[in-house]
């Protein structure tokens, strides 16, 4: 990682916009370096409308470090989320909220800016058959082919697209430069000359658009990102791991008692790797259920 990129690295991101100055904004989730420019890198999480931040800068001088952060919404034993920087507790909340991007695109080393108004994706493609179109691919020489009309004010001569016409007449589109000035709801529309000069024209409708930001993009290599959909716990002190369960299902809907189970793992954190217990140094395991 550089000490003169840009002030905001993004590890990744998912379901954010952009709020000014590189400041993330909405309710989606963000993984970011903050003040890298300023040779003082911290680690930031942007999450639901909060933001967490490491008290300790990480190396400026390319070496390695690991990032875990744990959500875990409504928590009864402490803070909903936490962020460890090299197994160290650097930040807590207990404010973060359930996220409602599930369907938002995540960008790994980058993050989408929705104030930009290119076009970002669309709908209409395939289209349906018409037998008098001209089976082929069309492309402009390579460049891609532009649209010939549009309902809005998007600059159409900006806006590429390879065209598919399969046997039978089915046209697809795929976008190869975004074009400007467009709006979500807009439509863009292909006539019969830029597919072989026959059959129906092509209308297709913008759903949504932004441009990924070079200019923000993380300025280093990341070697691996693992999304778990269960908490990872992390040790901090030696000797001794006191695990708080208040949070843990004791008896089922039938009324049944639960038994829960755990061990403890050892990993390098630069180096996290296998998927079960014979792959990674671990303790025996230890079950447990409530008494009644």
């Amino acid at each position: 990682m550089s000490g003169t990129s840009s002030l905001h690295n993004y590890i990744f991101s998912k379901g954010i916009t952009y709020g000014g100055g590189g400041v993330p904004a909405g309710t989606g989730i963000a993984m970011l370096i903050s003040g890298a420019s300023l040779n003082t890198p911290v680690v930031q999480v942007y999450h639901a409308g909060t933001m967490l931040t490491s008290v300790t800068p990480i190396p400026n001088d390319g070496s390695s470090f690991n990032v875990i952060y744990t959500y875990n919404s409504g928590s009864n034993i402490g803070a909903d989320s936490k962020l460890y920087v090299n197994g160290v507790l650097e930040d807590y909340t207990a404010s973060a909220t359930a996220l409602g991007t599930t369907d938002k695109d995540l960008f790994i080393g980058a993050r989408m800016d929705n104030t930009y108004t290119g076009i970002w994706k669309f709908s209409g493609s395939p289209t349906g058959g018409d037998a008098s179109r001209v089976a082929g691919t069309y492309d402009g020489g390579g460049s891609g082919v532009s649209p010939t009309s549009t309902s809005g004010a998007g600059v159409i001569a900006d806006c590429k697209f390879i065209i598919t016409v399969a046997a039978g007449g089915v046209a697809t589109f795929e976008m190869r430069a975004t074009g400007t000035g467009f709006a979500v709801s807009d439509t863009i529309t292909f006539d019969n000359s830029t597919m072989g000069g026959a059959g129906t024209s092509a209308v297709l409708t913008i759903t949504d658009i932004g441009q990924v930001r070079q200019d923000q993009t993380f300025n280093g290599t990341l070697e691996e990102i693992v999304f778990y959909n269960h908490i990872l716990e992390v040790p901090q002190n030696a000797k001794e791991f006191l695990y708080n369960t208040a949070d843990k299902l004791n008896v089922s809907a039938a009324g049944k008692l639960v038994t829960n189970n755990t061990r403890l793992f050892l990993c390098d954190y630069h180096n996290i790797r296998g998927k079960s217990s014979k792959t990674q140094t671990s303790s025996n395991q230890v079950s447990w259920r409530a008494t009644i």
